[in-house]
């Protein structure tokens, strides 16, 4: 045998050998093609890229229901104290100390240090734009008593939809008592009597049995140590305390955060 003839031989059948033999990551590789390693580094990048993007996701969704949250009891607080203010604005006098229905079915004492706090304040019922003669007159007057109570006192028509729980907040009733002998005209109707002298005695509201109930608040917070309502004689001031509350994802939360809103309105018909 000459072996300078099996040298090329040999290394032919190395060769051969050697491609048969060869991984066939490698071979792909070689191809252009992604190894078992590189596939699973891929999906190992791919999956941290997901549960980041996801947190992300969950942390601005959760970011987007606090800023509703927020906003919506703002947006109480602006309407309640609004609606009180423009009450207690154009009352002709404030009361503390009668016993007054509660709103619930009895009747209770109205103060602001009760466990119930409230005040009751006469307003004028004017005559609506509607009506074509004597607009802006003031055809009765009315007791409207304002009353905190416990939450889950009130009947579930009277609650929102906030996932509030009744132990979270209080609510707040306004109960309208009218005068028999001098009553308002129903709501959209003109009046033709005048009265615009507030009455000098409540004996005919105390006997009343004409009243209306109707639900303010659901969501207003009462304070240890703090009176929600304050009523000052001397200076017919009225003092306001409001809070309101929400759950969002079963955590409490209340506007302002730590201490009420204070708001000091003065009577304007006394």
């Amino acid at each position: 045998m000459h072996p300078e003839r099996q040298v090329p031989r040999l290394q032919r059948r190395y060769r051969e050998a050697h491609v048969r033999g060869y991984p066939a990551g490698a071979r792909s590789r070689h191809s252009g093609g992604l190894t078992l390693v590189e596939v699973l580094v891929s999906l190992l990048i791919l999956g941290v890229v997901t549960v980041a993007a996801l947190q992300i996701q969950s942390s601005t969704s959760m970011l987007s229901n606090v800023q509703i949250s927020q906003a919506q009891r703002l947006q109480n607080l602006s309407d309640t104290s609004g609606y009180l203010a423009d009450q207690i604005r154009a009352g002709a006098g404030v009361y503390t100390g009668l016993t007054l229905p509660n709103g619930l079915g009895g009747t209770a004492v109205c103060s602001p240090s009760e466990a119930q706090p409230c005040i009751a304040v006469l307003v004028p019922v004017a005559q609506p734009s509607s009506c074509t003669t004597n607009v802006g007159s003031i055809l009765a007057w009315r007791l409207h008593v304002f009353r905190y109570v416990p939450r889950g006192t009130l009947p579930a028509e009277y609650k929102g939809l906030g996932g509030l729980q009744d132990g979270d907040a209080h609510g707040l009733l306004e109960v309208r008592i009218s005068d028999p002998a001098r009553p308002a005209p129903a709501p959209g109707v003109c009046g033709t009597t005048e009265q615009e002298t507030p009455p000098t005695s409540l004996s005919a509201y105390l006997s009343s049995t004409s009243t209306v109930t109707v639900p303010i608040a659901d969501d207003l917070r009462v304070q240890a140590g703090t009176l929600p309502f304050e009523y000052n004689s001397a200076t017919e001031v009225v003092t306001m305390r409001l809070q309101s509350a929400s759950r969002v994802r079963g955590e409490l939360r209340l506007t302002p955060a730590v201490t009420p809103y204070e708001l000091k309105v003065k009577t304007r018909n006394s």
